[in-house]
């Protein structure tokens, strides 16, 4: 029998193996012992006997505590988990029985997809069990990070193709993946810190935007430039249409800013029909292979598993109560969006320049396992969803 509020409490908290919950928990269940409490004086109660009463009325704390584990355990969005790996399924499938393949065998090349489809996983567990918020906490050291990150790969990387590639002893990957998701964070992180500066907060973290992108361009990655153009105009486009930075003339700001966007697109797009590159071997044309093999039902069934993924993150999404939770995993929903459409139009071979890579299908480590960490941290998000304080202000 409990008569210590403290107690009862600590003992609900003993049950719920999320942590970061427990604040929250305790000041919800303090609050409504609290009520009772009010309840049983008016009754007549001396001050100690209603609290050993409010303490009571709760109930066992064993079983408050494991109904509320329940629910915060169950703070994964499986339908973006099992669509995720529907996808690599499918990917993974096609490549084994492609058969022979230009540089190599699908067996092969599968086989190498699946050791990317472990190390994503895990990847994915980890940035999902990491607290986001601590990510974007020192946003500008992690921005500074990939900074540092794009000039080693320049002095020190190898371009093959338009991709340049960081050799760390038998390991070689394209940092350009890794430095967009380190800029993505931080500039989520800065995004946080701008809310109602006004103009000076709009140019702020435009800027940081634009040194981001013109990293990821002298790395030469043709590929994610345009996709994380589209996404950063895209958030800055919904953060003045809800009035995240107090701006008065929404209008002229937002001719400006996509004035500039259109420019620049048309500049890009000039450059890479001047120094356009080949394609990067069969894995350009990748879906074009498989669809040659397997026909229109694997785009059918591709295309159904890529709609409830998107659907379901946009519904999730739209539900965040932070600020930065809601334009990070925005952010990160456009990303997809973008890869897969970019990613689909390409492997058809209906744009030529620029290589590209559709999410979890196509063969490739760094892409698939960056696609990964992202789902992991827009799961992160979902999960805290709970126990934040709502703030955002649309």
């Amino acid at each position: 029998m409990h008569v210590s509020k403290k107690a009862f409490i600590d003992e609900v908290c003993e049950e719920i193996s999320f942590k970061e919950a427990h604040k929250a928990i305790r000041e919800e269940l303090e609050l409504h012992i609290d009520e009772l409490v009010e309840n049983f004086l008016e009754e007549g109660l001396s001050e100690k006997e209603a609290l050993i009463m409010a303490v009571q009325s709760m109930g066992n704390p064993k079983e408050i505590g494991e109904e509320l584990n329940k629910v915060h355990s169950s703070g994964i969005k499986w339908q973006v988990v099992t669509a995720a790996g529907g996808l690599s399924l499918i990917g993974i499938i096609s490549l084994m029985l492609l058969g022979e393949l230009p540089y190599g065998n699908g067996i092969i090349f599968g086989i190498k997809q699946l050791i990317s489809i472990a190390i994503g996983g895990l990847a994915m567990v980890l940035m999902y069990h990491v607290n986001y918020r601590k990510l974007i906490e020192n946003s500008k050291q992690v921005y500074f990070l990939g900074i540092l990150l794009s000039l080693v790969t320049i002095l020190f990387g190898n371009t093959v193709n338009g991709h340049t590639f960081l050799q760390v002893g038998p390991i070689s990957f394209e940092v350009a993946k890794l430095s967009n998701l380190i800029f993505l964070i931080s500039i989520m992180g800065i995004l946080g810190d701008v809310k109602n500066k006004n103009s000076f907060g709009l140019v702020k973290v435009s800027l940081y935007i634009v040194f981001a992108l013109f990293s990821l361009y002298i790395n030469s990655n043709t590929q994610i430039v345009p996709i994380m153009f589209v996404v950063y105009l895209s958030i800055i486009t919904i953060a003045i249409l809800n009035n995240y930075f107090s701006i008065r003339k929404k209008l002229t700001n937002l001719i400006v800013i996509h004035g500039f966007a259109v420019f620049s697109m048309i500049m890009w797009k000039f450059n890479i029909t001047r120094n356009g590159n080949f394609p990067a071997n069969w894995v350009d044309y990748e879906l074009a292979i498989i669809v040659s093999k397997f026909g229109w039902k694997f785009v059918i069934i591709s295309s159904f598993v890529v709609i409830i993924l998107i659907g379901s993150m946009i519904l999730s999404a739209l539900k965040m109560k932070s600020n930065v939770a809601f334009y990070f995993s925005i952010a990160i929903v456009i990303y997809f969006i973008c890869s897969f459409i970019g990613g689909s139009i390409i492997n058809f071979g209906f744009l030529h320049g620029i290589s590209s890579n559709v999410p979890f299908i196509s063969f490739g480590a760094t892409n698939y396992i960056t696609d990964c960490m992202l789902i992991g941290i827009f799961l992160s998000m979902w999960r805290r969803n709970l126990i934040v304080e709502r703030d955002k202000n649309i």
